[in-house]
């Protein structure tokens, strides 16, 4: 599966590519209450599972399981930006309005 946005001109900006077995996340969208804009594109017949904030939040309260799925599923995607990062797929450092964005919008899901 491939994650993309789309930029203001509608050009597609490839986020990830997703293999088998593998969870991923706007994970932004879900700290910061916000409607997600990733779009997924399956590149071959696929089955996906969508889960709205609200449904996962209600597994997170039922059972302690799944508040060590979340904590794991955190980890992976925390890593998984570290190295994206790392790795010169993403250089924030040449993009301070991005970084005062993202600072604007965490605040702001503080209350």
């Amino acid at each position: 599966m491939r994650s993309f946005y789309n930029s203001e001109t509608g050009a597609e900006i490839s986020f990830m590519f997703h293999f088998n077995d593998y969870f991923f996340s706007d994970y932004g969208s879900i700290l910061c209450n916000k409607k997600s804009n990733l779009n997924i594109q399956a590149m071959e017949d696929t089955e996906i599972l969508l889960l709205h904030k609200n449904d996962l939040q209600k597994l997170y309260d039922r059972d302690t399981y799944w508040q060590e799925f979340g904590r794991k599923m955190t980890e992976k995607i925390y890593l998984d930006a570290k190295l994206r990062i790392e790795s010169g797929h993403v250089s924030l450092a040449s993009k301070p309005d991005v970084i005062a964005e993202l600072i604007i919008e965490a605040a702001k899901s503080l209350g």
